[in-house]
């Protein structure tokens, strides 16, 4: 046991810490493995267009896929992926 009050709380202390660290990395968000896209590349995926991360994964642009049957998403000349209206006989 140490001299003071402070060293016999060290270990106490050291614990809490360990236990806040724990607690922070359990926190952490668990992202799925890379694609390996091209880092800010468009892609049409599942009906929905998509951007390439900075961290190499697919991320949908929006919150829902195209709404079929009246739009599609489709790659523009641009370089782009984007939702855009059907020229068929369903489009009202």
């Amino acid at each position: 046991m140490g001299d003071t009050a402070d060293e016999d709380l060290y270990p106490l202390g050291g614990m809490k810490m360990l236990a806040a660290l724990a607690l922070v990395l359990l926190a952490c968000p668990r992202l799925p493995p890379p694609d390996g896209c091209e880092p800010f590349a468009y892609a049409c995926r599942s009906g929905q267009p998509h951007i390439c991360s900075g961290t190499r994964r697919w991320t949908p642009i929006g919150d829902t896929a195209c709404p079929v049957p009246t739009h599609v998403c489709a790659m523009l000349d641009s370089g782009l992926a984007a939702c855009v209206r059907t020229l068929g006989g369903d489009a009202p």
